[in-house]
């Protein structure tokens, strides 16, 4: 039994000591990360898509106000229309945690 625990103890040693020479190793990353690619290919909208888009928003907000936010929005059927109609650079964050289930 006493041999069991000295080999365990040597084998948790020797990962320990394996990791801190792989990390003197790897001084450098071997990648560097990129930024969001919104940020690298940005476009700039027409008063016309910044129009249709403040359309939507308002379509969006009067269904939230009347069947509210969350999980209980995604239940009616006036929601597959505003889906079909485009869901607002704004809001997509919240409608797809809602819809998802992870809000």
């Amino acid at each position: 039994m006493n041999q069991l625990v000295e080999t365990g103890l040597f084998s948790v040693r020797a990962v320990i000591e394996l990791m801190f020479s792989l990390r003197t190793l790897c001084l450098e990353p071997l990648w560097t990360p990129q930024p969001p690619l919104m940020t690298l290919f940005k476009m700039d909208f027409s008063s016309e898509v910044i129009n249709k888009q403040e359309v939507k928003e308002k379509l969006w907000e009067l269904h939230f106000a009347e069947y509210g936010r969350g999980v209980s929005m995604y239940r009616t059927t006036e929601i597959s229309r505003l889906v079909l109609q485009g869901i607002p650079d704004r809001l997509r964050r919240e409608v797809w945690l809602s819809f998802s289930g992870t809000a």
